[in-house]
Protein backbone atom coordinates (compact mmCIF):
# COMPACT_ATOMS: atom_id res chain seq x y z
CA UNK A 1 0.00 0.00 0.00
CA UNK A 2 1.40 3.42 -0.96
CA UNK A 3 2.24 5.74 1.92
CA UNK A 4 1.19 9.38 1.64
CA UNK A 5 4.27 11.61 1.15
CA UNK A 6 3.32 13.82 4.08
CA UNK A 7 2.97 10.81 6.42
CA UNK A 8 6.24 9.38 5.17
CA UNK A 9 8.08 12.65 5.85
CA UNK A 10 6.50 12.86 9.31
CA UNK A 11 7.67 9.33 10.14
CA UNK A 12 11.19 10.10 8.94
CA UNK A 13 11.25 13.33 10.97
CA UNK A 14 10.12 11.48 14.07
CA UNK A 15 12.89 8.93 13.60
CA UNK A 16 15.41 11.75 13.18
CA UNK A 17 13.96 13.70 16.11
CA UNK A 18 14.96 10.93 18.49
CA UNK A 19 18.61 11.35 17.55
CA UNK A 20 18.80 15.10 16.81
CA UNK A 21 19.46 17.59 19.61
CA UNK A 22 20.45 21.25 19.13
CA UNK A 23 21.28 20.71 15.46
CA UNK A 24 23.63 17.73 16.00
CA UNK A 25 22.86 14.32 14.59
CA UNK A 26 23.74 11.30 16.71
CA UNK A 27 23.63 8.39 14.32
CA UNK A 28 22.67 4.98 15.74
CA UNK A 29 24.24 2.28 13.64
CA UNK A 30 24.29 2.98 9.93
CA UNK A 31 20.62 3.62 9.28
CA UNK A 32 21.17 7.26 8.37
CA UNK A 33 24.54 8.79 7.53
CA UNK A 34 25.25 12.50 7.88
CA UNK A 35 26.13 14.02 4.52
CA UNK A 36 27.51 17.49 3.85
CA UNK A 37 25.17 19.65 1.79
CA UNK A 38 25.85 19.68 -1.92
CA UNK A 39 26.38 23.48 -2.01
CA UNK A 40 29.08 25.76 -0.60
CA UNK A 41 31.49 24.17 1.86
CA UNK A 42 31.90 25.63 5.33
CA UNK A 43 34.76 28.05 5.83
CA UNK A 44 37.54 27.49 8.32
CA UNK A 45 37.95 30.34 10.81
CA UNK A 46 40.88 32.67 10.21
CA UNK A 47 41.87 32.02 13.82
CA UNK A 48 40.34 30.93 17.12
CA UNK A 49 40.54 32.48 20.60
CA UNK A 50 40.29 30.21 23.62
CA UNK A 51 40.61 31.72 27.12
CA UNK A 52 43.26 30.17 29.35
CA UNK A 53 41.24 31.10 32.45
CA UNK A 54 37.58 31.97 32.98
CA UNK A 55 35.23 32.17 30.01
CA UNK A 56 34.20 34.58 27.25
CA UNK A 57 31.09 36.41 28.45
CA UNK A 58 28.16 37.28 26.19
CA UNK A 59 29.11 40.92 25.34
CA UNK A 60 31.69 41.29 22.56
CA UNK A 61 31.98 43.88 19.80
CA UNK A 62 33.88 44.73 16.62
CA UNK A 63 35.27 48.23 16.16
CA UNK A 64 33.26 50.01 13.43
CA UNK A 65 35.35 50.21 10.23
CA UNK A 66 38.33 49.06 12.29
CA UNK A 67 40.29 45.95 13.06
CA UNK A 68 39.76 45.52 16.78
CA UNK A 69 37.62 43.16 18.83
CA UNK A 70 36.52 43.84 22.42
CA UNK A 71 36.04 40.63 24.42
CA UNK A 72 34.82 40.44 28.01
CA UNK A 73 36.43 37.60 29.97
CA UNK A 74 35.52 36.62 33.53
CA UNK A 75 35.02 33.73 35.95
CA UNK A 76 32.10 35.54 37.66
CA UNK A 77 33.90 35.25 40.99
CA UNK A 78 37.44 36.59 41.13
CA UNK A 79 38.07 38.68 38.02
CA UNK A 80 36.49 40.49 35.06
CA UNK A 81 38.49 42.09 32.31
CA UNK A 82 38.00 43.52 28.85
CA UNK A 83 40.49 42.36 26.27
CA UNK A 84 41.18 44.32 23.09
CA UNK A 85 42.28 42.04 20.26
CA UNK A 86 44.05 43.24 17.13
CA UNK A 87 42.33 41.09 14.51
CA UNK A 88 45.01 41.59 11.86
CA UNK A 89 47.84 40.71 14.25
CA UNK A 90 45.72 37.94 15.86
CA UNK A 91 46.74 38.86 19.39
CA UNK A 92 45.51 40.64 22.49
CA UNK A 93 47.03 44.11 22.66
CA UNK A 94 45.32 45.45 25.80
CA UNK A 95 43.70 44.13 28.97
CA UNK A 96 41.40 46.40 31.00
CA UNK A 97 40.53 45.31 34.53
CA UNK A 98 36.82 45.91 35.22
CA UNK A 99 36.90 45.38 38.99
CA UNK A 100 33.89 43.69 40.59
CA UNK A 101 33.02 40.54 38.58
CA UNK A 102 29.52 40.25 40.11
CA UNK A 103 27.51 42.77 38.03
CA UNK A 104 25.77 41.61 34.87
CA UNK A 105 27.85 42.87 31.95
CA UNK A 106 25.37 43.48 29.13
CA UNK A 107 27.02 45.34 26.28
CA UNK A 108 30.32 46.59 24.94
CA UNK A 109 30.59 49.45 22.44
CA UNK A 110 33.56 51.09 20.82
CA UNK A 111 33.40 54.87 21.28
CA UNK A 112 34.88 55.33 17.81
CA UNK A 113 38.01 54.22 16.05
CA UNK A 114 40.89 54.32 18.55
CA UNK A 115 38.60 56.23 20.95
CA UNK A 116 38.20 53.78 23.81
CA UNK A 117 35.28 51.59 24.82
CA UNK A 118 32.00 51.74 26.76
CA UNK A 119 30.85 48.90 29.00
CA UNK A 120 27.17 48.75 30.05
CA UNK A 121 26.45 46.99 33.36
CA UNK A 122 23.04 46.05 34.77
CA UNK A 123 22.40 46.00 38.51
CA UNK A 124 20.86 42.59 39.25
CA UNK A 125 18.85 44.04 42.16
CA UNK A 126 16.90 46.85 40.50
CA UNK A 127 17.63 46.25 36.78
CA UNK A 128 19.03 49.75 36.22
CA UNK A 129 22.07 50.23 34.03
CA UNK A 130 25.31 52.19 34.20
CA UNK A 131 27.69 52.98 31.33
CA UNK A 132 31.42 53.17 32.09
CA UNK A 133 33.85 54.67 29.59
CA UNK A 134 37.47 53.50 29.36
CA UNK A 135 39.90 55.72 27.45
CA UNK A 136 42.39 54.38 24.87
CA UNK A 137 44.88 53.77 27.69
CA UNK A 138 42.32 51.57 29.48
CA UNK A 139 41.62 53.96 32.34
CA UNK A 140 38.04 54.65 33.56
CA UNK A 141 37.37 58.22 32.40
CA UNK A 142 33.61 58.77 32.30
CA UNK A 143 30.39 57.44 33.83
CA UNK A 144 26.74 57.73 32.77
CA UNK A 145 23.59 56.63 34.56
CA UNK A 146 22.00 54.92 36.26
CA UNK A 147 19.24 54.72 33.64
CA UNK A 148 16.68 52.23 32.42
CA UNK A 149 18.75 51.57 29.30
CA UNK A 150 21.31 53.01 26.91
CA UNK A 151 21.51 53.21 23.13
CA UNK A 152 24.05 54.35 20.54
CA UNK A 153 23.30 56.54 17.55
CA UNK A 154 25.23 58.66 15.07
CA UNK A 155 24.90 62.44 14.89
CA UNK A 156 27.10 64.61 12.70
CA UNK A 157 29.19 61.57 11.83
CA UNK A 158 30.06 60.94 15.48
CA UNK A 159 28.77 58.24 17.87
CA UNK A 160 26.46 59.47 20.60
CA UNK A 161 25.36 57.58 23.72
CA UNK A 162 21.72 58.08 24.72
CA UNK A 163 20.59 57.44 28.29
CA UNK A 164 16.93 56.36 28.26
CA UNK A 165 15.12 56.55 31.59
CA UNK A 166 11.52 55.35 31.95
CA UNK A 167 9.48 56.02 35.09
CA UNK A 168 5.84 55.27 35.84
CA UNK A 169 3.75 57.93 37.58
CA UNK A 170 0.97 57.35 40.13
CA UNK A 171 -1.71 58.31 37.60
CA UNK A 172 -0.50 55.77 35.03
CA UNK A 173 1.52 58.29 33.01
CA UNK A 174 5.04 57.36 31.92
CA UNK A 175 7.89 59.86 31.85
CA UNK A 176 10.76 59.29 29.42
CA UNK A 177 13.97 61.24 30.03
CA UNK A 178 16.67 61.24 27.35
CA UNK A 179 20.21 62.34 28.21
CA UNK A 180 22.85 62.66 25.49
CA UNK A 181 26.54 61.90 26.00
CA UNK A 182 29.55 62.10 23.75
CA UNK A 183 30.66 58.52 23.26
CA UNK A 184 34.28 59.56 23.71
CA UNK A 185 34.45 60.46 27.42
CA UNK A 186 30.68 60.49 28.17
CA UNK A 187 30.53 64.26 28.49
CA UNK A 188 26.92 65.48 28.51
CA UNK A 189 25.53 67.13 25.38
CA UNK A 190 22.84 69.77 25.91
CA UNK A 191 19.95 69.37 28.30
CA UNK A 192 17.89 66.21 28.82
CA UNK A 193 14.70 65.85 26.79
CA UNK A 194 11.55 64.82 28.67
CA UNK A 195 8.42 63.26 27.20
CA UNK A 196 5.28 62.32 29.14
CA UNK A 197 2.96 59.64 27.75
CA UNK A 198 -0.51 58.77 28.96
CA UNK A 199 -1.48 55.28 30.03
CA UNK A 200 -2.59 54.71 26.41
CA UNK A 201 0.89 55.64 25.15
CA UNK A 202 -0.03 59.07 23.78
CA UNK A 203 2.25 62.07 24.09
CA UNK A 204 0.61 65.33 25.04
CA UNK A 205 3.33 67.45 23.47
CA UNK A 206 3.56 66.97 20.59
CA UNK A 207 0.33 65.01 20.12
CA UNK A 208 1.62 61.59 19.11
CA UNK A 209 0.87 57.92 19.83
CA UNK A 210 4.03 55.92 20.54
CA UNK A 211 4.43 52.53 18.88
CA UNK A 212 8.14 52.06 19.59
CA UNK A 213 11.64 53.47 19.96
CA UNK A 214 14.47 53.08 17.48
CA UNK A 215 17.96 54.16 16.44
CA UNK A 216 19.54 54.00 19.90
CA UNK A 217 16.49 55.60 21.60
CA UNK A 218 17.04 58.73 19.50
CA UNK A 219 13.77 58.33 17.58
CA UNK A 220 10.16 57.57 18.46
CA UNK A 221 7.97 55.82 15.92
CA UNK A 222 4.19 56.14 16.00
CA UNK A 223 1.18 57.98 14.64
CA UNK A 224 0.25 61.64 14.72
CA UNK A 225 -3.10 63.29 13.95
CA UNK A 226 -3.68 64.05 10.29
CA UNK A 227 -4.02 67.62 9.08
CA UNK A 228 -7.27 69.51 8.66
CA UNK A 229 -8.72 69.83 5.14
CA UNK A 230 -10.46 73.23 5.23
CA UNK A 231 -12.12 72.76 1.82
CA UNK A 232 -13.78 69.51 2.81
CA UNK A 233 -14.10 70.51 6.47
CA UNK A 234 -12.72 67.13 7.58
CA UNK A 235 -9.77 65.87 9.58
CA UNK A 236 -7.37 63.74 7.54
CA UNK A 237 -6.54 60.22 8.77
CA UNK A 238 -3.70 59.75 11.22
CA UNK A 239 -0.21 59.63 9.73
CA UNK A 240 2.68 57.28 10.37
CA UNK A 241 5.53 59.41 11.66
CA UNK A 242 8.96 59.40 13.28
CA UNK A 243 9.82 61.93 15.97
CA UNK A 244 13.46 62.89 16.43
CA UNK A 245 13.45 62.57 20.21
CA UNK A 246 16.75 64.42 20.66
CA UNK A 247 15.52 67.53 18.82
CA UNK A 248 11.80 67.32 19.52
CA UNK A 249 10.94 67.55 15.82
CA UNK A 250 9.31 65.20 13.33
CA UNK A 251 11.92 63.83 10.95
CA UNK A 252 9.52 61.85 8.74
CA UNK A 253 5.81 61.38 8.20
CA UNK A 254 3.59 59.81 5.58
CA UNK A 255 -0.05 59.21 4.92
CA UNK A 256 -0.73 55.93 6.66
CA UNK A 257 -2.05 53.99 3.70
CA UNK A 258 -0.70 50.64 4.88
CA UNK A 259 -2.15 50.52 8.37
CA UNK A 260 -1.60 46.77 8.58
CA UNK A 261 2.09 47.05 7.64
CA UNK A 262 2.71 49.88 10.11
CA UNK A 263 0.91 47.95 12.86
CA UNK A 264 2.97 44.83 12.07
CA UNK A 265 6.17 46.86 12.36
CA UNK A 266 4.92 48.18 15.71
CA UNK A 267 4.55 44.59 16.89
CA UNK A 268 8.15 43.91 15.84
CA UNK A 269 9.30 46.94 17.81
CA UNK A 270 7.46 45.72 20.91
CA UNK A 271 9.18 42.36 20.66
CA UNK A 272 12.59 43.90 19.89
CA UNK A 273 12.93 47.18 21.79
CA UNK A 274 14.99 49.95 20.22
CA UNK A 275 15.29 48.46 16.74
CA UNK A 276 14.65 50.03 13.34
CA UNK A 277 15.93 47.44 10.87
CA UNK A 278 14.72 43.85 10.82
CA UNK A 279 15.07 40.57 8.99
CA UNK A 280 11.54 39.13 9.13
CA UNK A 281 11.00 35.45 8.36
CA UNK A 282 7.49 34.00 8.41
CA UNK A 283 7.05 31.14 10.88
CA UNK A 284 6.15 28.75 8.08
CA UNK A 285 9.16 29.90 6.03
CA UNK A 286 6.96 31.08 3.18
CA UNK A 287 8.49 34.53 2.85
CA UNK A 288 11.44 36.58 4.08
CA UNK A 289 11.58 40.39 4.22
CA UNK A 290 13.88 43.28 5.05
CA UNK A 291 11.89 45.86 7.07
CA UNK A 292 13.08 49.41 7.76
CA UNK A 293 12.11 52.03 10.32
CA UNK A 294 9.52 53.63 8.03
CA UNK A 295 7.51 50.42 7.77
CA UNK A 296 8.67 49.54 4.27
CA UNK A 297 9.29 45.90 3.44
CA UNK A 298 11.50 44.49 0.72
CA UNK A 299 11.62 40.78 -0.18
CA UNK A 300 14.90 39.00 0.58
CA UNK A 301 16.04 36.51 -2.03
CA UNK A 302 18.68 34.09 -0.75
CA UNK A 303 21.04 31.87 -2.76
CA UNK A 304 19.71 28.92 -0.72
CA UNK A 305 16.00 27.98 -0.85
CA UNK A 306 14.22 29.06 2.34
CA UNK A 307 12.90 25.58 3.00
CA UNK A 308 16.48 24.40 3.54
CA UNK A 309 16.73 26.51 6.71
CA UNK A 310 15.26 26.16 10.18
CA UNK A 311 13.06 29.26 10.49
CA UNK A 312 13.41 29.20 14.29
CA UNK A 313 17.18 29.73 14.03
CA UNK A 314 17.01 33.31 12.72
CA UNK A 315 19.28 35.81 14.50
CA UNK A 316 19.80 39.37 13.29
CA UNK A 317 21.85 42.47 14.10
CA UNK A 318 21.32 45.97 12.74
CA UNK A 319 23.78 48.66 11.68
CA UNK A 320 21.52 51.68 11.33
CA UNK A 321 24.35 53.99 10.23
CA UNK A 322 25.04 51.76 7.23
CA UNK A 323 21.39 50.78 6.70
CA UNK A 324 22.45 47.16 6.97
CA UNK A 325 20.90 44.10 8.60
CA UNK A 326 23.20 41.19 9.38
CA UNK A 327 21.38 37.92 9.93
CA UNK A 328 22.03 34.21 10.24
CA UNK A 329 20.07 31.05 9.53
CA UNK A 330 20.96 27.47 10.37
CA UNK A 331 20.59 24.80 7.74
CA UNK A 332 17.91 22.34 8.83
CA UNK A 333 19.62 18.91 8.84
CA UNK A 334 16.17 17.47 8.11
CA UNK A 335 15.37 19.76 5.19
CA UNK A 336 13.18 18.45 2.34
CA UNK A 337 16.16 17.34 0.25
CA UNK A 338 17.66 15.45 3.18
CA UNK A 339 14.33 13.77 3.91
CA UNK A 340 13.96 12.78 0.27
CA UNK A 341 17.34 11.00 0.21
CA UNK A 342 16.95 9.75 3.82
CA UNK A 343 20.29 11.26 4.83
CA UNK A 344 20.71 14.15 7.25
CA UNK A 345 22.74 17.16 6.14
CA UNK A 346 25.58 18.46 8.25
CA UNK A 347 24.44 21.33 10.53
CA UNK A 348 25.68 24.63 9.08
CA UNK A 349 25.21 28.33 9.82
CA UNK A 350 25.00 30.97 7.09
CA UNK A 351 25.64 34.62 8.04
CA UNK A 352 24.39 37.24 5.57
CA UNK A 353 24.32 41.01 5.12
CA UNK A 354 21.32 42.77 3.52
CA UNK A 355 20.88 46.41 2.52
CA UNK A 356 18.98 48.49 0.00
CA UNK A 357 21.56 50.38 -2.10
CA UNK A 358 21.56 54.18 -1.76
CA UNK A 359 19.85 55.91 -4.68
CA UNK A 360 17.75 52.86 -5.48
CA UNK A 361 14.05 53.50 -5.95
CA UNK A 362 12.32 51.95 -2.96
CA UNK A 363 9.34 50.97 -5.07
CA UNK A 364 9.79 47.28 -5.78
CA UNK A 365 13.42 47.40 -4.63
CA UNK A 366 15.31 44.23 -3.77
CA UNK A 367 17.96 44.34 -1.03
CA UNK A 368 21.52 43.47 -1.95
CA UNK A 369 22.32 40.16 -0.24
CA UNK A 370 25.83 38.94 0.55
CA UNK A 371 26.63 35.69 2.28
CA UNK A 372 29.52 36.60 4.56
CA UNK A 373 30.42 33.19 5.90
CA UNK A 374 29.21 29.61 6.23
CA UNK A 375 30.29 27.93 9.48
CA UNK A 376 29.84 24.44 10.85
CA UNK A 377 27.59 23.84 13.85
CA UNK A 378 27.88 21.33 16.66
CA UNK A 379 25.85 20.70 19.81
CA UNK A 380 26.68 24.12 21.26
CA UNK A 381 24.46 27.17 20.71
CA UNK A 382 26.15 30.14 19.06
CA UNK A 383 25.99 33.92 19.00
CA UNK A 384 27.88 36.27 16.72
CA UNK A 385 28.66 39.85 15.74
CA UNK A 386 29.44 41.06 12.21
CA UNK A 387 30.93 44.06 10.43
CA UNK A 388 31.94 44.81 6.87
CA UNK A 389 35.32 43.16 7.53
CA UNK A 390 34.81 40.40 10.09
CA UNK A 391 32.38 37.90 11.54
CA UNK A 392 33.10 36.73 15.10
CA UNK A 393 31.25 33.65 16.35
CA UNK A 394 31.03 32.54 19.99
CA UNK A 395 30.57 28.85 20.75
CA UNK A 396 28.46 29.01 23.89
CA UNK A 397 28.16 26.55 26.76
CA UNK A 398 25.37 24.00 26.44
CA UNK A 399 24.31 23.96 30.08
CA UNK A 400 25.26 27.42 31.31
CA UNK A 401 23.25 30.59 30.88
CA UNK A 402 26.13 32.83 29.79
CA UNK A 403 29.22 32.77 27.67
CA UNK A 404 31.41 30.14 26.09
CA UNK A 405 34.99 29.05 25.72
CA UNK A 406 35.74 29.55 22.02
CA UNK A 407 35.63 32.57 19.70
CA UNK A 408 36.03 31.99 15.99
CA UNK A 409 37.16 34.94 13.88
CA UNK A 410 36.39 34.98 10.16
CA UNK A 411 38.12 37.65 8.06
CA UNK A 412 35.95 38.61 5.08
CA UNK A 413 37.38 38.94 1.61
Amino acid sequence: MAVDDGIRDLVIRQVFAGVCVMGVIAIPGAAFAADPPPSVDAAAPTFVLRPDTGFVDDPFAIEPDGGKLAVLRTDSASFARLEIVDLAARRTTQMIELGDPQPVFERVWFAGRDRGVIVVVRDARDGRRTAQYYDPAGKPAGLAGPATDFGMTMRGGKPLLVGWDKKKGPSGDTTFTLTQYQADGLGRVGRPRVYVATKAGELRKPPFVITGWQDGYSQIAGQRPGGYDAKKDVRQPDEAAILDALRGEFSWSAGNGDLFGWAALGELRRKHENRSLFAVLAEDGSNFDFADGQGRRFPIKLPVPLQMYDARSLQDQEDTAAGTVYFSLALDPLNPEALARRKADRPLLDVYAAWVPAGTSREGALPTITRLVRATLDDRPVSWVASSRFVVLLRKYKNFSRGGNELEIYALK
